[in-house]
């Protein structure tokens, strides 16, 4: 863990920085930008809007369905 001068905070007996990357949405917080924050002892969050543009089947699946359509057919 890097030091930062802010009190550690501890949870389910990990000790973590009091930082938390929030949710940014649109495949901007996935599994990179969140494991990233973890490893340097940060919180990372993973945003689920969109999250197929990470998935080409589901890209695939839902492309020209109208917004919204796309969600409930995936």
């Amino acid at each position: 863990m890097q030091a930062s001068g802010l009190r550690p905070l501890r949870l389910r007996g990990r000790t973590l920085l009091p930082i938390v990357q929030g949710g940014m949405g649109v495949g901007v917080s996935a599994h990179k930008l969140a494991g990233t924050v973890a490893s340097l002892g940060g919180i990372g969050t993973i945003s689920s809007v969109d999250l197929r543009r990470h998935h080409p089947d589901l890209m695939e699946r839902t492309h020209g369905l109208p917004p919204g359509a796309a969600a409930r057919d995936a």
